[in-house]
């Protein structure tokens, strides 16, 4: 049984981009909620980031809905760049490149929506097109 939480953990997270891939955000959400401070505790760097990764996009769905949960679209939009900057981070550490260059993409289109933040939106795109071309470079 040592091994089973992070191993249940994992499992929740692949279950969560199953809902959420069949567009039921919502229930993406209660799926990684319920279980993400045991991913956050006891999985690897890159499986943090999925989550979170898979929270934002979450959010974002919501957002586009008008909101869900209790949220309203603006803080739907607020909680998917907390959680884009959290997967970032664990991304980066876990050195996936690909994924941190997708982080900064969405982190690009949900800065777009937000007034005043044109240069933090434009240093995610620039980050993500320097990533994306090392991307490419590693899978050749």
């Amino acid at each position: 049984s040592h091994g089973i939480g992070p191993l249940r953990s994992a499992a929740m997270v692949a279950l969560a981009r199953v809902h959420l891939g069949m567009g039921r955000a919502g229930r993406a959400r209660s799926v990684l909620v319920g279980d993400l401070d045991g991913v956050l505790g006891q999985c690897h760097a890159r499986d943090q980031g999925e989550a979170l990764l898979v929270l934002a996009k979450c959010h974002l769905a919501a957002r586009a809905d008008g909101g869900c949960g209790g949220e309203t679209p603006s803080s739907s939009l607020a909680s998917a760049l907390r959680d884009l900057d959290r997967s970032l981070l664990a991304f980066e550490a876990a050195d996936d490149v690909r994924r941190t260059a997708e982080v900064h993409y969405l982190r690009a289109r949900a800065l777009h929506l937000l007034p005043g933040r044109e240069g933090e939106r434009d240093e995610a795109a620039a980050d993500f097109v320097r990533l994306s071309g090392v991307a490419r470079t590693r899978s050749v």
